[in-house]
């Protein structure tokens, strides 16, 4: 299983101008992805921790535009965005790869899951205007 690692302090990041304290280490994630689509092999558990990531970042998105509108939650938000359309490449790489027919250690791809037959809500289908990423 990855692991995923949430990276406080790392280069290039810096906390205290933002209204989180939180990093997706977008690196790692982004090499597998590049990884599945070179050897067209699917990776599945990438594939879960970018769609975790994304709903973290929704949610944090939500939590900004709910709340009052400073400069920091500015820079907050335009990080966030930032992320999110790399998380966003990221999943969409992913995807490509398993409907290309990239199989995983785990067998071929499986029927959409029971949670998407009743009407679970995928990234793809969120309202992207409301984050102005559309």
């Amino acid at each position: 299983m990855n692991r995923i690692m949430i990276e406080p302090g790392k280069a290039g990041f810096t906390p205290q101008d933002l209204s989180f304290d939180w990093r997706p280490n977008l690196e790692r994630i982004e090499a597998e992805a590049a990884d599945a689509s070179r050897t067209g092999l699917s990776d599945q558990w990438a594939l879960a921790e970018a769609l975790c990531w994304m709903d973290l970042i929704d949610a944090e998105i939500a939590a900004l535009d709910a709340a009052s509108r400073d400069d920091r939650a500015g820079r907050s938000r335009a990080q966030l965005l930032e992320w999110r359309r790399r998380v966003e490449a990221v999943i969409d790489t992913l995807k490509g790869v398993e409907a290309a027919g990239g199989y995983s250690v785990t067998g071929p791809p499986k029927e959409a899951s029971r949670a998407q037959g009743l009407g679970a809500v995928s990234y793809g289908e969120k309202n992207l205007h409301a984050y102005g990423t559309a």
